[in-house]
């Protein structure tokens, strides 16, 4: 058991529950669930119950599924996409082709090429991830400093602007982390982020709880993220709410911000009121979506369990493509667990060699070796999966669990 998170936003210790998430954990995996709470005094949605900060770093630097080895590190189609855009946005705010930029978990570095496209030269990524920045540097001469955000050295230098795309749902421990921004930015500096927005959360089309994921540990809408940085120095610029198509079936609704370090820097310390900063708004909206969500979730798992169910009663030998969270939740929350798999596969090579519930996790090229009906634990990848197994001319039946 870990001890109850105070609330990234204001320190407050008083919450209230909202969901409890639970997984069961692969051999090497980080946590096997959190509570969802809402802070009591400012609003703010999070996960309580974790290990601390440095566990969550070392987890990324092994175990980061952001290489995506399985394309050779090359951007999906998603990312032909979603990439240009958040470029586009950028370029809106800070239009200065010479500003000196830092991507502070920029994965293969997709954006950051995106950006030289634009003009913009003088570049830098950061990822706990060496498989990430050795990709950065193969397919787009990036250079990659390779540490979590917590121990990047002060060599590195200072910046016009830092980047955090997707990167603020992930943390634990604020404080450092805005220590950094802090520390890292030139005078009137700035900081674009990027976070999953959780006031539409409920339009989202995924699976099941899929938005309380093993990672996604903070429930962000635009005022608590302004609450966040307003607290500790920053102003906003400007703050977007966007949308775009994942695949043909999901669309994702993302907060885009970039905040300027003003003159005045305020930090908040633990058991300390906070004294300096905006003045914090309540955050209601994001509570009352995540309660929608949470209520959609739980209609939308009882659908798919009549599938896991009957293949429980059946006693049928079964294959499982997929081993994520998805998986993971359905392990831990339903009759999954009692289903018959003789073998668990999955694309990501940083899973392969682990187990789930005593089960080995092979490789996709095992999956020649079974004729048993293949099972893909997946909404978001279901169609890219099928079409995967197909191509690879394997006649196994294929069982799906959305339609």
């Amino acid at each position: 058991m870990y001890s109850p998170r105070r609330c990234p936003v204001c320190s407050s210790k008083e919450h209230e529950l909202l969901h409890a998430r639970r997984f069961t954990k692969l051999s090497d995996a980080l946590i096997d669930g959190y509570d969802v709470v809402s802070c009591s005094e400012c609003g703010f949605c999070f996960a309580s119950n974790l290990p601390e900060q440095s566990a969550f770093d070392a987890y990324y630097e092994g175990q980061s599924k952001y290489e995506h080895d399985s394309r050779g590190g090359a951007a999906s189609e998603y990312d032909t996409r979603r990439l240009p855009f958040a470029a586009g946005i950028i370029k809106e705010w800070l239009p200065n082709q010479e500003a000196s930029i830092l991507d502070i978990g920029c994965a293969n570095g997709g954006l950051l090429a995106e950006l030289k496209k634009n003009g913009y030269h003088n570049l830098r990524g950061v990822d706990p991830s060496p498989g990430c920045g050795r990709i950065a540097r193969e397919l787009y001469d990036i250079d990659v400093t390779v540490t979590p955000i917590s121990r990047i050295p002060s060599s590195i230098g200072s910046f016009d602007l830092l980047i955090f795309g997707s990167v603020l749902e992930h943390i634990i421990d604020f404080e450092s982390t805005i220590h950094q921004m802090q520390r890292l930015l030139k005078p009137k500096g700035r900081v674009y982020i990027e976070v999953p927005d959780m006031t539409r959360c409920s339009l989202m089309t995924d699976a099941p709880f899929q938005e309380f994921s093993v990672e996604h540990v903070n429930y962000f809408g635009p005022i608590s993220l302004k609450n966040l940085l307003g607290q500790r120095g920053f102003e906003p610029v400007g703050v977007r709410q966007t949308e775009i198509q994942q695949v043909p079936s999901l669309t994702i609704y993302e907060i885009k911000a970039m905040f300027e370090l003003s003159d005045g820097i305020a930090v908040v310390e633990r058991d300390k009121e906070i004294s300096a900063g905006l003045k914090i708004q309540p955050d209601v909206e994001t509570r009352a979506e995540l309660e929608r969500y949470i209520r959609k979730s739980e209609a939308k798992l009882e659908g798919i369990e009549s599938v896991i169910n009957s293949l429980a009663d059946s006693k049928r030998a079964i294959v499982v493509w997929g081993v994520g969270t998805h998986t993971q939740s359905l392990m831990a929350t339903t009759r999954l667990k009692e289903v018959k798999i003789t073998a668990l596969v999955d694309s990501n090579t940083r899973y392969v060699g682990q187990q789930l519930n005593g089960i080995p996790i092979l490789p996709v090229s095992a999956l020649k070796d079974y004729k048993e009906p293949i099972l893909i634990s997946s909404q978001q990848f279901q169609a890219e999966i099928v079409a995967q197994i197909r191509a690879l001319g394997l006649p196994n039946e294929l069982l799906t669990l959305y339609t």
